[in-house]
């Protein structure tokens, strides 16, 4: 993969504490985490606790990048595949059937 295609993605994993859930937001200054928190927070659970502690459960580093998949669909299956990684085109495989 070409290094200028790599995009890097830095999350913080934030939950109430004494809580289960954590919720990812991007690692960035103190305020807009929490800002990111609970707007994500309110969405899922439509409530705040405000007062509680935050506790950052996990930091995750992603690194994503496009690896020059392409694909022929002729009707409801893709019929034909090109540049696929080893790996994928097995899990292709498991999941749909022989994609050979």
């Amino acid at each position: 993969v070409d290094p200028g295609a790599v995009r890097v993605v830095q999350r913080a994993h934030l939950k109430y504490e004494g809580t289960d859930t954590a919720l990812a937001v991007t690692l960035a200054g103190r305020e807009a985490m929490l800002r990111d928190f609970e707007a994500a927070y309110r969405k899922q659970f439509s409530f705040l606790m405000p007062g509680r502690p935050l506790i950052v459960e996990m930091v995750s580093v992603e690194a994503i990048a496009a690896a020059g998949f392409r694909a022929v669909r002729l009707g409801p299956r893709i019929l034909r595949t090109e540049t696929v990684a080893p790996a994928a085109l097995a899990a292709m495989n498991a999941l749909w059937g022989d994609w050979r």
